[in-house]
């Protein structure tokens, strides 16, 4: 909502209000201000009820950081303070269960603290926080942890290409078993904007990307890998969800304009425009994205089992993409180059 109303496109003051409307309900709608985890977000909501599948009493915690992003989007947005301090407060209470090694624990119980389930790879949405918050001054020692998170995906996960899912409606599985693509998309991303702090950084993402693409993008129209003829490039969101979505092409749309800015090579461009066509070859006449790839149309009716049922936070993903896409594209056309940093 915020980049389409710093875009100042149709009834941008409208999207402005509905944005300050969910970040409103979000201060509103969270945990007691007492225990492990004070003001904490629930990981998920269902039926009217805090907590579902896997998270009833549980915390994804580093997921609580994405809630932190948007609480600085809304102050750049609005100005006011209480959204910045909100985002401030998440990235101290997570930062308190950093392991020695640098990584965060997954599944964190809200009422004891006590860790459910201990590897994740989602610490690097605790450093987009940190780095989000950069801009307007940032504790030393959030620095310091974000840094040591960096250092042990670099160590590990980038290493091994464990990069485990984590999703909460997915229970612990054996390593490998049930990969993602999310936080290597992410990950990339930042290590391009943060390419002067380490020489390794830009050879790392690099890597990334290809662990990627080679496990997780459909790029022709027909495959193996999936039974429908798609436009490509999409993105199969994790080994357990086998089904190309909109919202990972966009993070590998985003990873991809980062990589072209700090590299300067066409081929990443060129990924990232020929992604944003097949986000938008995926739009219906209402303007929703298919969620699965599935967008076709037979005797002007869409078609396919998960036709019409597309979930609102992922087309947001897309669209978010879509906007920092179009601003990219005309900046490079004009020479500037310009990205601003995102989600």
């Amino acid at each position: 909502m915020t980049a389409h109303a710093e875009r100042h496109r149709p009834r941008s003051e409208t999207a402005l209000k509905t944005a300050r409307i969910a970040a409103d309900w979000t201060l509103k709608n969270r945990l007691p201000d007492k225990g492990n985890m004070p003001l904490f977000p629930y990981s998920t909501i269902a039926k009217g009820k805090f907590g579902s599948s896997w998270e009833t009493d549980n915390i994804n915690l580093t997921r609580a950081s994405w809630m932190g992003l948007s609480m600085v989007s809304m102050y750049e947005a609005t100005g006011d303070d209480k959204y910045l301090n909100y985002a401030r407060h998440l990235a101290q209470v997570t930062a308190k269960f950093q392991a020695p090694d640098g990584s965060f624990p997954y599944r964190v119980n809200f009422e004891t603290g006590a860790v459910r389930e201990a590897y994740c790879t989602g610490g690097i949405q605790f450093s987009l926080l940190v780095e989000a918050l950069e801009r307007h001054g940032v504790d030393e020692k959030l620095m310091m942890a974000s840094l040591r998170a960096i250092q042990w995906m670099l160590a590990y996960p980038t290493q091994s290409f464990n990069w485990q899912g984590g999703y909460e409606d997915v229970g612990e599985v054996r390593p490998y078993s049930n990969l993602s693509q999310w936080e290597p998309n992410v990950l990339i991303a930042y290590l391009c904007r943060n390419k002067e702090r380490n020489p390794r950084y830009i050879p790392q993402a690099r890597k990334l990307l290809r662990f990627v693409e080679d496990q997780f993008v459909l790029f022709g129209p027909e495959s193996e890998s999936h039974p429908i003829p798609v436009k490509g490039p999409l993105v199969f969101e994790q080994y357990v969800c086998w089904w190309p979505m909109e919202v990972h092409a966009g993070y590998y749309l985003l990873a991809n304009l980062e990589l072209h800015k700090a590299t300067g090579e066409r081929i990443y461009l060129d990924k990232a425009q020929a992604t944003g066509n097949a986000i938008c070859a995926q739009q219906y006449d209402s303007g929703e994205i298919s969620n699965w790839g599935t967008r076709w149309l037979e005797n002007g009716k869409p078609k396919g089992e998960n036709s019409g049922h597309n979930w609102y936070n992922c087309n947001a993903i897309a669209a978010y993409a879509l906007y920092r896409l179009d601003a990219y594209s005309r900046g490079v056309t004009k020479g500037i180059g310009k990205i601003e940093t995102g989600p």
